[in-house]
């Protein structure tokens, strides 16, 4: 098989498990006034999708860098590329896991600590 058809249909992959991130983030359906405080709700998915997308770029240049020393592709080779797509798309799941696992777990200890910030800062 071409490599090139291997390294499109990677490319492929890549860009759209990193369109599927943005896709999680949605703007809160609130009233105006109340905007800014509803998108503190949704800071744990926007820092998810930093984070991944990140990891889903280190994932891509890894994945360019190897396949830049492959010179010809077997079946082998195919089936692991393939195998390797599929623990970058399941990977999306994972960091976004461990990012509202994390900001859940630390919420208690940091909520009290926001509210008696924002207590003394207020006129």
């Amino acid at each position: 098989m071409n490599k090139n058809r291997v390294e499109v249909f990677s490319d492929g992959v890549f860009a759209i498990v990193i369109t599927l991130l943005i896709l999680d983030i949605r703007v809160p359906d609130v009233d105006y006034s109340q905007l800014l405080s509803a998108l503190g709700g949704v800071l744990p998915r926007m820092f998810a999708y930093v984070i991944s997308f990140g990891v889903i770029g280190v994932y891509w240049l890894a994945h360019h860098q190897s396949l830049q020393l492959v010179g010809k592709l077997n079946g082998f080779l195919i089936w692991l590329n393939l195998v390797y797509l599929l623990a970058v798309s399941y990977a999306l799941f994972v960091v976004v896991l461990m990012v509202v696992i994390a900001y859940y777990s630390f919420a208690p200890v940091a909520r009290p600590i926001a509210a008696a910030q924002a207590a003394t800062h207020e006129p």
